[in-house]
């Protein structure tokens, strides 16, 4: 939604706000991939691969990614 509005000119987040939160949805629907097929072997496992969403990458990689 976010990369719509900017596109249409509806939001004023600069470049890096925008990089930053692309980042963060893929690494939270990365995530969630991840754990579908884990709860399918170890169903109690599932939940603790929901914790990996708290390091929150995306500042890191976007620094890194902007250079």
């Amino acid at each position: 939604m976010n990369a719509y509005a900017r596109g249409a000119g509806l939001t004023t987040i600069d470049d890096k706000t925008h990089r930053e939160n692309r980042i963060r949805a893929g690494f939270i629907s990365g995530v969630f991939l991840l754990a579908i097929p884990v709860a399918f072997v170890a169903p109690s496992w599932a939940p603790l691969i929901w914790l990996t969403l708290f390091l929150d990458p995306a500042r890191r990689v976007a620094a890194r990614a902007a250079g």
